[in-house]
C-alpha cells in the first residue's frame, strides 16, 4: 500500500512512469472523529454533513491530486476507502440510532462523488459503528450460540450500496452532489 498524501507534483516525469505499472490501487484509511473534535454528541462528529466533508476531504484531495495529475483517467489509478471508521467508542445511545445509519449513507456516497471507486467499513467483533455485533443466543436446546446482530450503520451501507449499484453498474454509476449545508446533503445519482 502506498501513501501519496504529502506528494504533490514535484515527482519527477521518469519516476512516476517506472512506478505506474507496479501500483494497481490506492487505499486510503479514514477515522471521522479524532482528538481535534469535540464528539459529546453524534450530531456534532458524524450527523453534521460539512464537517464530514471537510475532514474527508482534506485527508483524501493530495492523493487524488496526485492520481490525477500523473495517472490521468481513464487508466488512472483506483482510490479506495479501504478502511472506515468513526472513532467514537461503545457508546450505544450513539450506535444504536438512525443517525448512525445516515451517517454511513452520507460519507459512502459523498466518497462516491468525488471519484473513490471502493469503500469498506470497519467491521469486527467489538467495533463501534460496525455493520453488525456477533451476540450469544440461548437455543431451544439450551446451549448458547452466537448469532448477528445487525446494527443501525448497516442499513446506511445497503441503502448507500443499493444506491449506486455493483460491478460494471457501479463504474458506470455518477453521484453529485447538489446541496450541502451542516445538515443537510442532498445527491443525485445517474447512469
Amino acid at each position: 500500500m502506498a501513501d501519496f498524501s504529502s506528494s504533490r507534483g514535484d515527482i519527477p516525469s521518469e519516476h512516476h512512469k517506472g512506478v505506474r505499472p507496479f501500483i494497481n490501487i490506492v487505499s486510503l484509511q479514514h477515522c471521522q472523529a479524532h482528538s481535534g473534535i469535540s464528539c459529546s454528541k453524534f450530531i456534532y462528529c458524524l450527523l453534521n454533513h460539512s464537517l464530514m466533508a471537510s475532514i474527508l476531504f482534506a485527508k483524501v484531495s493530495p492523493t487524488i491530486d496526485f492520481l490525477h495529475g500523473f495517472f490521468r483517467p481513464p487508466s488512472g489509478i483506483p482510490l479506495v476507502l479501504g478502511e472506515i471508521g468513526s472513532k467514537l467508542g461503545g457508546d450505544t445511545s450513539m450506535t444504536n440510532t438512525i443517525s448512525a445509519a445516515l451517517w454511513p449513507t452520507d460519507l459512502l456516497l459523498y466518497s462516491s462523488s468525488f471519484g473513490a471507486r471502493s469503500m469498506a467499513m470497519q467491521l469486527g467483533d467489538g467495533f463501534e459503528i460496525a455493520a453488525w455485533q456477533p451476540h450469544d443466543i440461548l437455543s431451544s436446546n439450551g446451549t448458547v450460540v452466537k448469532e448477528q446482530e445487525e446494527q443501525a450503520g448497516s442499513y446506511g451501507m445497503a441503502f448507500a450500496a443499493d444506491f449506486v449499484g455493483k460491478g460494471a453498474d457501479f463504474y458506470d454509476f455518477k453521484v453529485h452532489r447538489l446541496v450541502e449545508r451542516e445538515g443537510l446533503a442532498v445527491y443525485a445519482g445517474y447512469r
